[in-house]
């Protein structure tokens, strides 16, 4: 009698055990279910940041400022072969 009573005891202790190891095993599932989530946001954030600045320098290199300066340096540099002799 007693044994089986040792017996139903370690069941019911296995059965706990068990039950807890699912529960912290589904919390650490949800946990990296969530970081991944939040890792893959971040990426393509970043993604689309850099993109947008991508643009933006595109859009910069066309501009009719960047331009002025392309010319600008190329007759400072003409200017400067110019005026300078060997």
């Amino acid at each position: 009698m007693d044994f089986e009573k040792i017996l139903q005891d370690f069941g019911r202790y296995w059965q706990i055990l068990i039950k807890k190891l699912e529960a912290y095993n589904n919390k650490r599932k949800k946990r990296n279910a969530i970081k991944k989530r939040e890792k893959q946001r971040q990426k393509v954030i970043k993604a689309q940041r850099k993109a947008r600045e991508q643009a933006e320098y595109q859009k910069y290199l066309q501009s009719d400022e960047y331009q002025e300066r392309i010319r600008e340096a190329e007759r400072v540099e003409k200017n400067k072969r110019k005026t300078t002799s060997y």
